[in-house]
């Protein structure tokens, strides 16, 4: 049960710096380093629609693609299932 709980906590925890290491990344707009290296990044444009007055307007992002995010979209997603899962077991669901 100790080993499924720190398996939890670890993926709580590496959850909580992918999404950091994002958010320090947008809000430094790119200039922070990304597991000791200069970030790769990609500069996306995109146009979106306001609904009441029907008007469009251009909108630039930096997409991280480097560190966890270089390794796949959305991996923090991947921390978030395994801490969810390992409570589920630790529940034991077998048994109650």
């Amino acid at each position: 049960a100790l080993a499924i709980f720190i398996l939890s906590m670890a993926g709580v925890l590496l959850n909580y710096a992918a999404d950091r290491e994002r958010d320090v990344f947008r809000a430094s707009k790119g200039k922070c380093l990304v597991w000791g290296s200069k970030p790769r990044y990609i500069t996306a444009k995109y146009t979106i629609v306001d609904r009441e007055t029907g008007k469009a307007s251009e909108k630039t992002s930096l997409l991280l693609a480097s560190g966890f995010w270089g390794m796949a979209r959305h991996f923090q997603y991947f921390f978030e299932l395994t801490a969810a899962y390992s409570w589920c077991i630790l529940a034991n669901p077998a048994q109650n």
